[in-house]
């Protein structure tokens, strides 16, 4: 599952020279399902996807509940370039999928633990991490419980909630 808007800021990468890597690989029969995307596919983007578009490749546009969709999938890819920390991240831990993503898409996910962490802008790491965990379901299904464990444990609304009012309450002691 690739999320968002695919134009540079999210990497867009991963709809053009990503998917000529997965369109090899898919040729060879080493890869069959290259999965969907949800988001918003930018203008820039469409030239690629159609040139390298598969039966199995489909754009959901966006959708109210991103987890359905996430739940349909092995993992998430999201090759972000600047983000901050993006609510989609944590919404595919929550799901259980572990993720390909860069350092600039948030803390969410640990290189080697919940997923893969990709310098942003490298189309050949981002496909060597989906062969590699195409390759690999063991190590699929072990990020992906660590991943669900890491949201459960550290990124519930409740924690939210209170680093924010720890946070709230830190200003205002230091403006007394």
């Amino acid at each position: 599952v690739v999320t968002d808007r695919q134009r540079r800021r999210q990497g867009r990468e991963i709809g053009d020279l990503a998917l000529r890597r997965l369109g090899a690989l898919a040729a060879e029969s080493r890869l069959r399902q290259v999965g969907q995307l949800v988001g918003f596919v930018h203008d820039e983007a469409k030239p690629f996807l159609k040139e390298f578009w598969r039966d199995n490749i489909r754009v959901v546009g966006f959708v109210r509940d991103p987890e359905n969709y996430l739940n349909q999938g092995t993992m998430h890819v999201f090759p972000s370039h600047w983000e901050g920390s993006a609510k989609v991240t944590y919404e595919a831990a929550a799901c259980g999928l572990p993720q390909i993503t860069t350092r600039e898409a948030g803390d969410v996910v640990r290189n080697e633990i919940e997923g893969i962490i990709v310098k942003p802008g490298d189309v050949n790491a981002i496909a060597a991490a989906l062969e590699h965990l195409y390759l690999h379901p063991e190590t699929v299904q072990q990020m992906g419980i660590a991943a669900r464990r890491r949201v459960v444990e550290n990124f519930t609304w409740d924690h939210f909630r209170t680093r924010l009012l720890d946070a709230y309450e830190t200003a205002m002691r230091m403006a007394r």
